[in-house]
């Protein structure tokens, strides 16, 4: 855990720096606005906006990313890193890994990384897939 804690805004006005992480939740054409709107300010070259979910935007800071993150809990040793994602947050660990995993419901942009290994729902026991066939994968 970060530690940090969670402070609902209403207006980014209210953010509280330095900033860990901001989710705004809100209509897809909202967010789009507001990815717009962020461009142009300090805030925006400071922080990197990605989708978490069609509603969903996370604005972190920049290079704070879940594949950075996965590369240095892995020591910069890329060769046997797995992981699963279904969005647009997820693109950046799902290229850092070796073995690229996504629910076959992922976003578009997931579902055609190069490499990605695609497998049920995650209603339908997506992470149960994903050990089977690393199973497979590092079977003797």
């Amino acid at each position: 855990t970060t530690h940090s804690r969670m402070c609902p805004v209403t207006s980014l006005d209210q953010v509280v720096f330095p900033l860990h992480k901001a989710l705004f939740e809100a209509p897809p054409e909202q967010l789009l606005a507001l990815c717009s709107a962020l461009r142009t300010t300090a805030l925006g070259q400071a922080c990197e906006a990605i989708f978490a979910a069609p509603h969903m935007l996370e604005l972190t800071a920049r290079g704070a990313d879940k594949g950075t993150a996965l590369l240095f809990l892995a020591g910069l040793k890329a060769s046997g890193l797995c992981a699963v994602g279904d969005h647009q947050n997820d693109l950046p660990m799902l290229r850092a890994a070796r073995y690229a995993f996504a629910p076959e419901n992922a976003a578009a942009e997931v579902r055609s990384l190069p490499g990605i290994r695609l497998v049920c729902t995650a209603q339908n026991h997506a992470l149960q897939a994903v050990v089977a066939e690393l199973n497979q994968i590092f079977s003797p």
